[in-house]
């Protein structure tokens, strides 16, 4: 898809499809997973550290560019937030193992 022809930004699910088909992935599983970030609340949201997030939804009909940055950036803060926590108990793991290896 040449994205250079746009005189205005996409947005809803234009934008969804031209991000989908960029990807070069399975289309079905990349508009999933589109789906799922846009329901992620904004970061300055009250519900992001909440277990039950019941925050409004950004609708993939009326997404902006802006919209879907935001909730990209949002993504990748969970998933950084995610993997810190991992490597930290992998850590913590490890050094308990060495700790009760006979030296």
């Amino acid at each position: 898809m040449d994205v250079s022809s746009y005189e205005l930004e996409p947005g809803g699910q234009e934008l969804i499809q031209m991000v989908v088909s960029l990807t070069e992935l399975p289309e079905l599983m990349i508009q999933r997973e589109l789906e799922q970030i846009l329901e992620i609340p904004e970061r300055d949201s009250p519900e992001r550290d909440s277990p039950k997030r019941d925050s409004p939804k950004r609708d993939s009909e009326d997404v902006t560019l802006e919209q879907l940055r935001e909730a990209m950036l949002a993504y990748l803060e969970l998933v950084d937030q995610e993997v810190t926590a991992g490597l930290a108990a992998s850590s913590e793991r490890y050094l308990k193992s060495s700790d009760k290896q006979p030296q």
